[in-house]
């Protein structure tokens, strides 16, 4: 199964970070698009899950903790725009331990 995830919203708490790194040293190709430095790339607003190129699902999650709080399938969605967000995506965005190393936490 191949997936892609996209999250724009990057916040630097300690368990995220940890989980992240874990995710990363064990071979998950794992990348960052920090808005901090650089403008939204034209993605969507929200995270979102391509699964084998063509289930769509959408993630929520929890606004004060960042816990996920439940997905949404997207029957109707174009695959073929989400698997341009996944190339921007990917173009756009440098992997976790490089960017880890850019970071003061």
């Amino acid at each position: 199964m191949s997936q892609t995830t996209t999250n724009l919203s990057h916040q630097h708490h300690p368990s995220h970070q940890h989980h992240a790194q874990h995710i990363a040293e064990a071979g998950e190709d794992l990348r960052i698009i920090d808005l901090s430095t650089q403008p939204n790339p034209g993605l969507p607003d929200f995270d979102f899950m391509l699964i084998d190129d063509k289930t769509i699902i959408k993630l929520h999650y929890e606004r004060r903790d960042g816990a996920q709080i439940g997905p949404e399938l997207l029957p109707d969605a174009d695959v073929s725009e989400y698997m341009k967000y996944r190339d921007l995506a990917l173009s756009s965005s440098i992997p976790f331990l490089q960017y880890e190393k850019t970071i003061d936490i």
